[in-house]
């Protein structure tokens, strides 16, 4: 438009042409390893061709299986003092545990971190304990078979048969007292003194041989001065021997004959 209010047109023709579409470029991070119990971490990532979009992300991370345990441990029973030993077979970290009497629960054994657990010398508190081993991996943990202890005792005698006088025809039982594990009961008598021991027989004056108390019925004049004992044994070394009761036979005094009074 000029001052005399003339006007002309033209157009003119204008092509976009648009940038190279390449696509946007994202960095997620580096690997992240992550070893049980830790369940959490922090995951920083970047992004270039468009604008930055922040997200929060929630991994959640389950517990997988634990170790395959290939031999369980075996129970054991042995005699007090004598060793014993648990073993398991599979691969990871171990960790053994007790159940006791008094405390049922499974409880850690300090330092017991190796694949056979040993006790050096058992006792006979421990008899009835449980033991079994926690094996653990990255993946989670595998409880064992539980293995029980059994601890024998050794016979060992508490009450020994007691000495005794008696009148002849009496009746009198010898009794002994004794712990340990599945005893057996052998009765001997020395007619000699204490010289020689030989086992009684039930029979006749004897009755209760094999079982802690021994019954004589009927004592004779010619029992006077014999011995007694008990021989213990049971299912651990060594046999136990009580001391020796002694049986003194007292005879009444008989009148053979009387005197005349004159």
């Amino acid at each position: 438009t000029d001052d005399d209010g003339a006007v002309t047109r033209d157009t003119v023709k204008i092509t976009v042409y648009p940038f190279g579409n390449k696509p946007p470029l994202a960095n997620a991070g580096m690997d992240i390893v992550l070893t049980l119990p830790v369940n959490n971490t922090t995951i920083t990532g970047s992004a270039t061709g468009a604008p930055n979009v922040v997200r929060n992300l929630t991994y959640t991370i389950n517990p997988g299986a634990g170790p395959v345990i290939g031999t369980q441990p075996a129970a054991q029973t042995v005699c007090a003092g004598s060793p014993a030993s648990f073993t398991v077979v599979a691969t990871g970290t171990y960790q053994w545990q007790v159940s006791t009497i008094a405390v049922p629960a499974f409880t850690n054994i300090p330092s017991a971190t190796a694949a056979t657990f040993n006790i050096a010398s058992t006792t006979v508190a421990q008899n009835g304990n449980q033991y079994r081993c926690v094996v653990s991996s990255q993946c989670g943990s595998t409880n064992s078979n539980a293995a029980t202890l059994t601890v024998n005792s050794a016979p060992a005698i508490t009450a020994n048969p007691q000495s005794i006088t008696l009148c002849a025809s009496s009746n009198h039982t010898f009794t002994v007292g004794a712990t340990g594990t599945a005893l057996t009961y052998v009765w001997e008598e020395s007619t000699n003194g204490g010289g020689l021991y030989t086992p009684i027989v039930n029979g006749g004056v004897y009755s209760g041989q094999g079982t802690s108390s021994l019954t004589l019925t009927g004592i004779t004049a010619g029992m006077n001065t014999y011995r007694y004992r008990c021989v213990v044994s049971g299912t651990c070394p060594s046999p136990a021997t009580s001391t020796a009761a002694i049986l003194t036979v007292e005879t009444s005094v008989g009148i053979t004959s009387q005197h005349a009074s004159s």
